[in-house]
C-alpha cells in the first residue's frame, strides 16, 4: 500500500471500448482522514466541465466532450483530485458512488461496469523547522576577578557577567568597553570579532569602591550584515543607539542639501527667464544689395569710331 505524507493526488481514469461522450463521477472519501484539496482537468480527454466541486467527505465531477467533439475511447484521464492527510498512520478509502455514470455517445445510456476504488496509508504532513534566527542563550557565565584585571577568555553568543561574591547591601554597576550598560547579559554577536573588555564597579554601603575588569576574546559566526552593523556601532562609541541617531541625521541633511540645490536650481532658472524677458528687443538692420555685376559687352560697330574702344564694367 503506498504511503502519502501531505498531499495525496487521486487520477480517476475512464477504461472503454465503447464511444462515449460524458462522464459523471461522485467520489466518496474519509473526511476526518483526509481534506479536499482541489480538482485539476489538466490532460482530460473531456474538454468541458460541467461539475467540479467537493466537500464533506463527497467529490463530484461531471465533465463531458464539447458540440460536435470526437467521442472518447481507450483509456484516459478523467481528472485529478488532490487532497491532504490529516492524520498519521492511518488508511484512507476512496469509492465510486453508486450515482457514477459512463454515457455512451450513441443513446446517452450508463455503461459503467464496477468501478475500481482506491486505499491509502496515510503520514501527517511535516512541520517544518523554523528558519527563523535563534534566540541568544545565557548559558556562559564570565566571573569578574576578585580584584585587579582577570586573564582573557573566550567568548561567543550571549553570555552573563557574574562579580565574585560581595556583601547584599553591595551594588555592582557593570561597563562594556568603559560604557555603562543596564545588565549583565550580553550578546557578543553584537560586538567585532577581537578583544572587549567588561568591568564591574562595586560600591559598598560604608562608601569604598572597587574596580574588577576581565578581557574578553570574542569570536562568532557573524554574517555580512552583523559584521557591518557591529563596525558601524563601534564606530559611533559602541552605542546603538547614538549610531541610528547620528545616520537618521546624516540622511536628513543630505536630504535637505539635495533639496536646496534643487530649489537653488529653479530660482535661478527662474531669474535667468526673467532677465532674458526684460532685454529691449534689438533690431537687425536690414541689408539691401544695390551693387551688382555687369559683364563687358562686345564692341557695337558704331563704337569702332569712338576714342576709347575699352570694354566698361558697371559697378
Amino acid at each position: 500500500m503506498p504511503l502519502y505524507r501531505e498531499q495525496l493526488k487521486v487520477a480517476v481514469r475512464l477504461k472503454t471500448t465503447t464511444p462515449v461522450n460524458a462522464v459523471q463521477v461522485t467520489l466518496g472519501y474519509q473526511a476526518s482522514n483526509l481534506n479536499f484539496d482541489s480538482i485539476s482537468t489538466v490532460g482530460s480527454a473531456f474538454a468541458v466541465t460541467a461539475q467540479g466541486n467537493g466537500a464533506g467527505g463527497v467529490n463530484t465531477i461531471v465533465r463531458s466532450i464539447s458540440g460536435g467533439g470526437t467521442p472518447v475511447t481507450g483509456d484516459v484521464l478523467v481528472a485529478t483530485v488532490t487532497f491532504v492527510a490529516k492524520l498519521s498512520g492511518t488508511t484512507a478509502a476512496i469509492k465510486f458512488a453508486p450515482s457514477s455514470m459512463v454515457l455512451t455517445a450513441a443513446d446517452s445510456k450508463s455503461i459503467l461496469a464496477t468501478p475500481v476504488s482506491g486505499s491509502y496509508a496515510l503520514l501527517a504532513p511535516v512541520t517544518p523547522a523554523s528558519t527563523s534566527a535563534p534566540a541568544p542563550t545565557t548559558d556562559t557565565v564570565v566571573t569578574l576577578p576578585p580584584s585587579g584585571t582577570g586573564v582573557s577568555v573566550p567568548v561567543s553568543g550571549a553570555i552573563t557577567v557574574k562579580t565574585p561574591a560581595t556583601d547584599s547591601n553591595s551594588s555592582v554597576a557593570y561597563q562594556l568597553d568603559g560604557k555603562s550598560i543596564s545588565s549583565p547579559t550580553i550578546d557578543t554577536t553584537e560586538l567585532s570579532n577581537g578583544t572587549h573588555t567588561v568591568t564591574g564597579v562595586v560600591a559598598s554601603p560604608n562608601g569604598t569602591r572597587q574596580t574588577v575588569t576581565q578581557p574578553m576574546a570574542v569570536s562568532n559566526d557573524l554574517s555580512a550584515w552583523q559584521m557591518t552593523r557591529n563596525t558601524i556601532v563601534a564606530a559611533f562609541g559602541g552605542s546603538s543607539t547614538v549610531a541610528v541617531s547620528t545616520i537618521v541625521i546624516l540622511l536628513f541633511i543630505m536630504i535637505g542639501g539635495i533639496g536646496f540645490v534643487i530649489l537653488w536650481s529653479h530660482f535661478e532658472a527662474s531669474a535667468m527667464q526673467k532677465r532674458l524677458l526684460s532685454q529691449p528687443e534689438v533690431h537687425t538692420p536690414e541689408i539691401t544689395n544695390d551693387a551688382n555685376l555687369v559683364m563687358p559687352q562686345s564692341p557695337s560697330a558704331d563704337d569702332n569710331d569712338s576714342d576709347d574702344s575699352s570694354p566698361t564694367v558697371n559697378l
